[in-house]
C-alpha cells in the first residue's frame, strides 16, 4: 500500500481519494512545500549566528557546534525526503521529524536574543544600585576579561559620606 505524498492518506489507485491528486501532482506539491519549509529553515539558520553576536552568551562555541549538528541533521533529512519522494517510497515519518526541525533555528535564536536582552547592562547595573560601584566594564585589558564588570563592594566604594 502506498500513501499520497501530499496528504499522507492511503491510496490504492494512482489518484488519491481524499485530495484528488495523481502521484505526479502530489510529488510536485510535496516538493514545492519542502522547498518552502527548507527556505524558512535556512532563513532562521542564517539569522541565528547574527543574533548570537548581538548579546553573546558565555559559552558560544558549544552552542554553535550544537546548532551546526542540528543544521546538518535537518538538511540531511530534507535530502533523504526528496530522494524518497522521487522514488515514491514511504516518507510520512521523516516528514514529521523534519517538520520538528523547521522552527528550531528561530526558537533557539530568539531564546538567546531574549536571554541577552533581559540580561543587558542596564538591568545589571540597576540590580546592585546602592551596594557597590562598577569600576571597570571590561574593556579588554589584560587584567579583566572583555564583557565582564568589576564591582567593588564595601565602605571604600561609597562616593557619599554617611
Amino acid at each position: 500500500m502506498t500513501r499520497c505524498l501530499d496528504c499522507g492518506s492511503a491510496r490504492i489507485s494512482d489518484q488519491c481519494p481524499f485530495c484528488g491528486l495523481t502521484s505526479a501532482a502530489a510529488e510536485y506539491m510535496f516538493r514545492k512545500r519542502l522547498i518552502k519549509q527548507t527556505t524558512f529553515f535556512l532563513a532562521g539558520s542564517l539569522l541565528f549566528p547574527y543574533l548570537t553576536q548581538i548579546y553573546p552568551p558565555l559559552d558560544l562555541d558549544l552552542m554553535l557546534v550544537f546548532f551546526g549538528v542540528l543544521f546538518f541533521i535537518a538538511l540531511g533529512i530534507a535530502v533523504i525526503l526528496d530522494r524518497r519522494a522521487r522514488k515514491h517510497q514511504e516518507i510520512e515519518i521523516l516528514k514529521r521529524v523534519y517538520a520538528g526541525f523547521i522552527p528550531l533555528p528561530w526558537i533557539l535564536g530568539f531564546a538567546i536574543f531574549l536571554n541577552g536582552k533581559l540580561d543587558s547592562a542596564t538591568n545589571r547595573s540597576s540590580f546592585g544600585a546602592g551596594r557597590g560601584q562598577i569600576l571597570d566594564e571590561g574593556t579588554g585589558a589584560r587584567d579583566s576579561p572583555p564583557g565582564r564588570a568589576i564591582l567593588a563592594i564595601g565602605p571604600e566604594s561609597r562616593t557619599s559620606p554617611r
